[in-house]
């Protein structure tokens, strides 16, 4: 009996939680700006972040499609930075919510960006962006993302306004009908 216990938790537990990569504390340069939580639905959270006069750390990566892409450069759109990796169950479950909204709302107003960890295999990750029809941009991180920008837990999204300032984060998954209001209210704001 105590071998099928054991061996229940070692088949399970990879399943029950994706926080291989990341850790259960609130991002460093984040930890003094971190309000309470805007909004829980079903152990989502979107948390938001005082205003600052700091933009989000900005960084150059060429996506999985070769073409580079810098952080700073986005300036009048607002940013959704998807921190995610190919074995994760929630952080692919997300992706058809990123789709979704990604066509809805239009890459001259939003920009998703998902970054999958240095870990991960490049063509796994390609092969992931094909299956799901992936619209959106996808990095694969060379390691100096995840420093700066230090997860929490995977997935994480961190949602950067239009004027470059970082204004919510979410730990763990999210889905369309948590995200888009949140979206369509940072849209509203002038910069």
């Amino acid at each position: 009996m105590n071998r099928f216990y054991f061996i229940s938790i070692v088949v399970i537990l990879p399943f029950i939680s994706c926080q291989k990569y990341g850790n259960t504390n609130i991002p460093k340069y984040l930890v003094d700006r971190v309000d309470n939580a805007v909004s829980k639905q079903d152990n989502h959270r979107i948390v938001d972040i005082k205003e600052s006069n700091e933009k989000a750390p900005s960084f150059t990566a060429t996506g999985i499609d070769g073409i580079p892409f810098t952080l700073s450069q986005q300036a009048g759109k607002v940013v959704i930075l998807n921190f995610w990796y190919t074995s994760c169950g929630p952080c692919i479950g997300e992706i058809p919510h990123f789709v979704n909204m990604q066509k809805e709302l239009g890459k001259d107003k939003v920009e998703f960006v998902g970054v999958a960890p240095s870990t991960d295999n490049l063509t796994q990750i390609k092969e992931i962006a094909k299956e799901r029809n992936i619209n959106y941009r996808i990095i694969q991180d060379d390691g100096n993302i995840v420093k700066t920008y230090y997860p929490p837990s995977w997935p994480s999204t961190y949602i950067i306004g239009k004027d470059g300032k970082m204004k919510h984060y979410i730990i763990g998954s999210t889905n369309k009908q948590l995200l888009k209001p949140v979206l369509e209210k940072l849209l509203r704001q002038q910069i």
